[in-house]
């Protein structure tokens, strides 16, 4: 329906007696191994934070359990070549700040874990599950497939009683430009051809369907603004200011924030028990950037000022450190949004997803693992995210027919990431011949222990 090279996922290479589970039963090998008191930021823990729900809203049903005790094991390979240090502070005493979570899909086994309960700033990694929350939430504006769709194109409160809008033809042409989610991002060229061939430059545009722009900068250019944007939308016109998850005061209220990171949980099948530190994003009120000449320029973002107090989870910004630093989440984290995506029931939104996370566009998106895949002839359906010291990048990558989750968060770790992903240029070409690690693995040149 949307126009991409991503092949339809064969659900039944899972094996049958995976599919009655849920993540809440994952095995032991699963269980998050708690870092050392030394390994992170310090901060009091309130112990009034409500339970996380055990029901959820929108989270994809018959969801497997991962198999996280890894028949082949690839961890001594990877911390050997990430050079570890005993007198390291992180649970696999890696020499720089990486936390890694590699999971073969079609085998349904995990590769790699290192450091994968350990919380890192994500940074524009948060923007791969928001585009997934705008398309969960938002089927009217996009989803020409939907009932809900087909209400909101008929009515004509909506069109401004233009009768054009709401016409047969105008809806042919309408369905086959979103159709192609690479069109989303000019989609208000559409409403002014439209305009003017149909009705008159003196005529309203459409308007009801812009917030595609912002949908589809938000991923692949990575633009911050349009990310808040997206955010409060959701919030103000698909959730109409109805609460999905607890709205504790506790929590900062019901505002676009909390409710993403309650949608962001049960989609994820994440839960916290009662005082336990929870990641997700806490706010996003300003995105400081360097221009050509040096200077730092600091955008006020559309969510200024609100806040989830329940996402209190530090950073960690090496050892020792004081800093409460939050925006957090762990590399597991982010591998069971992705490994959820992976197994969604609504193939709609799975494939419209997918269709924007694999566009690969000359833009700051230009991450590790997309640089990697076009290095290997692979697809990335990913979002990655840098900021200072920070890189993290997380999705599904497609080598050969076969599929993998690769999640990535690092502080500090320039050389850790060039070793798993290999080097590149600013414009994402790599730098020399060599492989990294991840490339070996995926190729199936490495001999596990």
């Amino acid at each position: 329906m949307f126009g991409i090279k991503f092949r339809k996922i064969n659900i039944m290479k899972i094996t049958m007696g995976l599919l009655a589970l849920l993540l809440a039963a994952l095995p032991t090998a699963c269980t998050p191994m708690v870092p050392p008191e030394s390994a992170l930021p310090t901060m009091a823990t309130p112990t009034d934070l409500p339970a996380a729900a055990s029901t959820a809203t929108s989270a994809p049903t018959n969801l497997p359990t991962p198999t996280c005790t890894s028949i082949l094991d690839y961890n001594g390979i990877f911390l050997k070549a990430l050079r570890t240090n005993k007198t390291g502070c992180l649970p696999d005493k890696t020499g720089e700040g990486i936390g890694l979570y590699v999971y073969d899909l079609d085998n349904d086994q995990q590769l790699v874990s290192i450091n994968a309960d350990v919380p890192f700033l994500f940074a524009s990694a948060f923007k791969g599950p928001v585009l997934v929350y705008f398309l969960e939430s938002c089927k009217k504006y996009w989803d020409t497939s939907s009932p809900e769709w087909n209400s909101y194109f008929q009515d004509v409160d909506t069109t401004n009683n233009i009768g054009w809008y709401s016409s047969e033809e105008y809806r042919n042409k309408l369905v086959a430009y979103l159709s192609q989610v690479s069109n989303w991002g000019t989609i208000e060229n559409f409403a002014v051809t439209n305009q003017a061939s149909m009705i008159g430059k003196a005529g309203p545009l459409d308007r009801r369907y812009f917030i595609l722009a912002p949908v589809y900068d938000m991923v692949t250019q990575s633009n911050s603004f349009a990310a808040g944007l997206v955010l409060n939308f959701v919030y103000e016109n698909c959730l109409a200011g109805q609460s999905i998850g607890p709205a504790e005061q506790v929590c900062g209220g019901s505002n676009a924030i909390t409710e993403f990171n309650f949608w962001f949980n049960e989609f994820s099948q994440i839960k916290y028990e009662n005082g336990e530190q929870r990641g997700g994003l806490y706010s996003f009120d300003v995105v400081t950037t360097i221009d050509q000449n040096g200077h730092a320029n600091s955008t006020r973002m559309p969510t200024y000022g609100q806040v989830d107090r329940c996402a209190n989870l530090n950073a960690f910004l090496g050892c020792p450190s004081d800093a409460s630093v939050r925006n957090a989440w762990t590399a597991r984290d982010l591998f069971r949004f992705y490994y959820a995506l992976f197994h969604m029931d609504d193939e709609t939104v799975k494939a419209a997803a997918m269709g924007i996370l694999e566009i690969d566009a000359p833009s700051i998106s230009r991450g590790y693992l997309k640089n990697m895949a076009r290095k290997m002839n692979a697809e990335a359906m990913s979002k990655n995210g840098y900021s200072g010291f920070v890189f993290a990048d997380a999705g599904i990558m497609e080598y050969q027919g076969h599929f993998y989750v690769i999640s990535t968060l690092s502080y500090n770790a320039v050389g850790s990431m060039n070793a798993l992903y290999g080097q590149y240029d600013g414009s994402g070409n790599p730098i020399g011949d060599g492989k990294g690690l991840l490339q070996e693995l995926i190729e199936g040149n490495l001999i596990p222990g």
